[in-house]
């Protein structure tokens, strides 16, 4: 992959970006995780009004807490549907039940969030994981699921159901993520053409792991603070 990055190109990356709760979002919303589900809410609720094509929530949400928001979490679900905007959250396949009932009760798409790889560049899916409702079967991964889901076509699977699905995202950060590390007084890579792209591959690699994400990296307190964002905007399209 880190040979074969380079030559991809970014369309890939400029469809998909990542919205992340990290420890600078919890010190400005004066907030401790774990978030109450009102906080998720708010969350989701702010980037379905940059009407996204498919929302993935990469948390697990397995303990049974008492948190009475609950229910607005469960709203912000509903909402989705009501929009067609299809709305996925990880379960695992290896606790009972795989999310908390509440959530494998709503319109959310619950899939086992198994992944075989999570480079800098690339994502690789299994082509099948464990199916969540109780039947012991194999279901389309999170990614083919999205596939599927997004352009109506079923991908034909291998004979044994075990090839190995690749998101390759390319090596160039995204523009956003630019402007987030120049903001914090680190550095990006310049954009580089195919020939500078193979050669940090194969004698440069430290450049493919620079500070800047290849994805559009959006802080979830830039969609809290309810203030439009033209940055955000044009990552969400």
């Amino acid at each position: 992959l880190t040979l074969t990055g380079p030559l991809y190109p970014d369309t890939g990356r400029d469809q998909v970006s990542v919205v992340l709760i990290e420890d600078t979002t919890l010190d400005y919303l004066d907030l401790i995780w774990p978030w109450n589900y009102s906080e998720h809410a708010r969350a989701l609720d702010s980037i379905l009004a940059y009407e996204p094509r498919a929302v993935v929530v990469d948390i697990l949400f397995a303990d049974a807490r008492d948190d009475p928001s609950l229910e607005q979490l469960l709203f912000v679900i509903e909402r989705y549907a009501r929009f067609g905007v299809p709305l996925y959250f990880v379960g695992s396949s290896r606790i009972d039940p795989p999310v908390r009932k509440e959530l494998l009760d709503s319109s959310a798409r619950i899939i086992d969030g198994e992944i075989n790889l999570a480079e800098g560049m690339a994502r690789q899916y299994p082509e099948t994981v464990n199916c969540l409702d109780g039947e012991n079967a194999t279901c389309p991964s999170l990614a083919l699921r999205v596939y599927e889901d997004l352009y109506d076509d079923n991908v034909p699977l291998s004979e044994n159901g075990q090839t190995a699905l690749e998101l390759v995202w390319g090596v160039d950060a995204h523009a956003i993520n630019r402007k987030i590390i120049s903001e914090e007084s680190a550095q990006c890579p310049e954009d580089a053409g195919i020939l500078t792209r193979v050669y940090r591959a194969l004698i440069d690699v430290d450049q493919l792991r620079s500070p800047c994400a290849h994805t559009a990296r959006i802080p979830a307190e830039s969609l809290l603070i309810g203030v439009p964002d033209q940055d955000i905007q044009t990552a969400l399209a």
